[in-house]
């Protein structure tokens, strides 16, 4: 069985916003709703993290002290065990 899951926003918060704040990048907190154009939208946060420069470490950071959600290792287990059978 193969299955896709949105990890951002569905088993733990979305990660753009919190390195938005943490590097000074508003264009992190927008949306497709923002601009319509995912395109469009994912060049515009391209461009705004390359020009605050953080490094990859400094990102990696951020990222391992992202949360998920509640029930998200029960959700996983019970995932499993029924995707095995």
């Amino acid at each position: 069985m193969i299955a896709a899951i949105d990890l951002g926003g569905v088993l733990a918060p979305e990660i753009r916003p919190r390195l938005g704040d943490q590097f000074g990048v508003p264009e992190l907190h927008l949306t497709t709703r923002d601009t319509g154009a995912f395109q469009d939208l994912m060049q515009r946060r391209e461009d705004a993290l390359d020009n605050a420069g953080p490094t990859l470490a400094e990102v990696q950071n951020v990222a391992r002290q992202v949360q998920t959600h509640l029930g998200f290792k029960e959700f996983l287990e019970i995932f499993r065990r029924n995707g095995n059978s």
